[in-house]
């Protein structure tokens, strides 16, 4: 044993930003974030890191300018981690100019190319966008990704966090085949389980194939969401004294959905519904 260390090799860094770097090691190099190699830009970058080999050589930067973006985002990373095939993994948080809060994952390979950014946002009941971010990413064993962090709720008591925790395929999608760039997600049904259902909501046929007629107990303004059995919300109408509406769910894969009517009063109205 000895009290001695050696350096083996030292960089120097010019620094974009004052948090402390994140990294990750995969099988033969070491990625690293919010520090930025020789950078001489006149803004300071609002996402970048590095690649690095075994021996401390920078193989490839990679990072996001201020100048080049197309609006007023904002990226906070919270971690970076590996895969199982070398591909890593960041999450954190999302801004665009309307101030509202996204949670963030991108996944990239070894050599620094993005593979695919997802922005996952949560709305209120009543179609309003609220702050949520994640703050810990894993790859699971079936190559399914899940994250972790907090979407924000309105109480009686205030603006609250809840915890949250979601789960994707490889590719940040909750479904094959979907548009899934930016995706929303109902922060209070996670189920269509346990729903204790209205039967003051009226719809018809159920089951359907395709084409449903919902009619409401009274005239209502407010809105109309239609979730799936995995808590993603496939379809939302906003309703302005509304007695009846129409909507179509023939693009959608058959199973259980939930019906759920919301007013601006806070009154709701639920129901299952049978799509085959």
């Amino acid at each position: 044993m000895t009290n001695e260390t050696e350096v083996i090799k030292h960089i120097s860094f010019q620094s974009s930003s004052d948090i402390f770097p994140f990294y990750t090691k995969l099988s033969d190099r070491f990625i690293m974030t919010k520090f930025v190699y020789d950078f001489t830009g006149d803004f300071e970058p609002l996402f970048a890191m590095i690649g690095l080999n075994m021996d401390g050589e920078m193989l490839w930067q990679y990072q996001i300018d201020q100048e080049n973006s197309m609006d007023d985002r904002l990226y906070d990373i919270y971690e970076m981690t590996s895969c199982a095939n070398d591909d890593f993994l960041i999450c954190g948080e999302f801004q665009t100019g309307d101030k509202n809060e996204a949670g963030l994952i991108m996944r990239f390979n070894k050599e620094g190319e993005l593979l695919w950014e997802r922005h996952y946002r949560a709305y209120d009941d009543f179609g309003g966008q609220r702050d949520c971010y994640l703050e810990a990413v894993r790859e699971m064993p079936d190559g399914s990704i899940v994250g972790i962090g907090s979407m924000q709720q309105v109480s009686e008591f205030g603006a609250e966090e809840d915890f949250w925790i979601l789960k994707v395929d490889a590719n940040g999608c909750y479904g094959e085949g979907e548009d899934c760039d930016d995706l929303e997600t109902n922060q209070w049904l996670t189920s269509t389980e346990d729903v204790e259902e209205d039967s003051k909501l009226v719809i018809h046929p159920n089951p359907t194939s395709a084409e449903l007629t919902i009619n409401m107990p009274e005239m209502i303004s407010g809105r109309l969401s239609v979730t799936d059995a995995t808590g993603q919300v496939v379809m939302r109408v906003l309703l302005n004294h509304t007695e009846e509406v129409q909507v179509d769910l023939g693009q959608y894969h058959a199973g259980i959905y939930l019906v759920e009517v919301v007013s601006e009063s806070g009154e709701r109205y639920m129901q299952r519904v049978v799509l085959y």
